[in-house]
């Protein structure tokens, strides 16, 4: 009987201390994901994080020069780039470093696959195919919010500021190569699709 006393205060302890845990994350606002894996967010500070036209390396930008206000409706898509791509095998993300790259420099694949999408503006119809193959919409597993702070697209964003993007992340679990393709459609005016893609070696 002893026995089953401890079992049952340390069940109600720990039941306790996870249920002020989350009231805790839920007063504080903190944003919660649902994420089916380990492996971990990627970092939010390469070249393709400048706002702009020219893409920089972080040490040599220069901020905007206008400040951010939000708009009346939802801005169109101006931007879709593969952010990322991280896997077991290379031991984490490997991050673009120009808008546009054809392909990953280093091999990929490993008991887990996962790219990164940078999607600036509102779509309503994203789609993405690997090796030729259509991806069900639970492969884009996290979406992330996009902020412009100092000139960089930003996440997660501060209190205050207007998402004007997302993060969206795919699990490729099961692939180790293969051509990644990512196209969205905007939400409104002028509904223009935008793609883009990246060969995964």
């Amino acid at each position: 009987m002893k026995y089953f006393v401890k079992i049952f205060i340390a069940v109600v302890s720990l039941f306790s201390a996870f249920t002020v845990s989350a009231q805790g994350a839920a007063t504080a606002g903190a944003p919660v994901y649902s994420v089916i894996s380990t492996f971990e967010d990627a970092i939010f500070d390469s070249p393709i994080a400048l706002v702009g036209g020219k893409v920089q390396s972080s040490a040599t930008a220069q901020p905007l020069a206008s400040s951010v206000t939000p708009a009346a409706s939802a801005s169109p898509l101006t931007r879709v780039a593969v952010y990322a791509v991280g896997s077991t095998l290379y031991g984490g993300y490997e991050y673009m470093t120009t808008l546009g790259q054809l392909s990953t420099v280093w091999d990929h694949g490993g008991t887990q696959l996962r790219v990164v999408v940078q999607e600036i503006g509102y779509g309503g119809t994203p789609t993405a195919y690997m090796a030729g193959t259509l991806l069900a919409a639970a492969k884009n597993y996290q979406n992330t919010p996009i902020c412009i702070v100092g000139g960089y697209y930003t996440s997660p964003c501060p209190a205050g500021y207007t998402i004007v993007g997302w993060y969206r992340y795919f699990n490729l679990d099961g692939y180790n190569s293969g051509q990644f393709t990512y196209r969205n459609t905007s939400l409104n005016s002028p509904w223009n699709t935008l793609s883009t893609g990246i060969y995964i070696k």
